[in-house]
């Protein structure tokens, strides 16, 4: 069993799913964790139909055991079966109305499906008093706020999340906050905000991005096509980058440097998962400099 979970602990997912196998042949008295040990290894190896077939294995021999359920919709979400999901987890929190990763995972299923932003909040409100030492809880609760234009509410929310002593957090919720920020239109704000996630993190792009965005609305075009050239250089495939660095070079005027990099983000937007927000920009340039050129 040591030899599982050491190989759990290290991501040596193949080779938990070897041992496993061996365990669940052998040791019937930790067979419980050894299956949620096979599951979780199959689905972060994106085996997730493998990962239903253990689960309802599981669930024949351990019917009680929530943490299956729970895994299955998990398995059910990555397979983007968010109705099959959103039933298995309420069915877990009409047993357990406070089981706290069923509630969570229902707060994911929100995110990746519908983003009814009013039940993510409701959510939050419920799991935040089950857990009050988790800066991604009020960060998530803080994003659903801001979306719904709650900007006080969600800037309180994300002070609480820098109030705790996460380093994990820390430069996601000063971006956060300069998210926030931006929203409101306080420019030199979200500004602020973001070079210090910047200096906390100097290798996510989208915090350049987004610096880049907020320097372009303070009119400082070229620092702005600086910083989101740092974005580019982090990642290559980033098509909202070059979206960005297009509409930066359409406010400098420059035509040629804003059509290049709008037929760049396009070749990558083919050939990427989607972003929305570049695909927003995208449309958006595409009739302002056709209109303009």
């Amino acid at each position: 069993m040591d030899k599982l979970i050491h190989l759990f602990d290290v991501c040596d997912n193949f080779r938990v799913l070897k041992r496993a196998d061996e365990l669940l042949q052998s040791d019937h008295e930790n067979s419980e964790e050894i299956y949620l040990y096979k599951i979780k290894a199959q689905i972060a190896l994106f085996k997730e139909q493998e990962a239903l077939n253990t689960i309802n294995e599981a669930i024949s021999r351990f019917p009680n055991n929530l943490n299956f359920y729970n895994e299955k919709a998990v398995a059910l979400i990555d397979l983007a079966k968010f109705e099959d999901a959103k039933v298995c987890l309420k069915a877990v929190l009409n047993l357990d109305e406070n089981n706290l990763t069923a509630l969570n995972n229902l707060i994911f299923l929100l995110e990746e499906s519908n983003a009814n932003y009013e039940e993510i909040v409701s959510l939050c409100d419920r799991t935040i008093p089950l857990d009050n030492t988790d800066p991604s809880a009020y960060l998530t609760r803080a994003t659903a706020n801001r979306k719904l234009l709650n900007f006080n509410e969600a800037i309180i929310d994300i002070k609480k999340a820098l109030s705790i002593d996460d380093d994990i957090y820390l430069s996601m919720s000063h971006a956060d906050l300069g998210l926030t920020y931006y929203d409101m239109k306080d420019y030199h704000s979200a500004k602020l905000q973001y070079d210090k996630a910047i200096e906390l993190d100097q290798d996510d792009p989208f915090y350049y991005i987004k610096l880049a965005q907020t320097l372009g609305e303070l009119g400082r075009i070229q620092e702005g096509i600086e910083e989101v050239g740092k974005a580019i250089d982090i990642d290559l495939k980033l098509y909202l980058a070059f979206a960005v660095r297009a509409n930066l070079y359409r406010l400098l005027g420059d035509k040629k440097q804003a059509l290049f990099n709008l037929q760049r983000a396009k070749v990558l937007q083919n050939l990427q998962e989607k972003d929305p927000e570049g695909d927003r920009l995208i449309t958006f340039l595409d009739n302002k400099i056709e209109l303009n050129s």
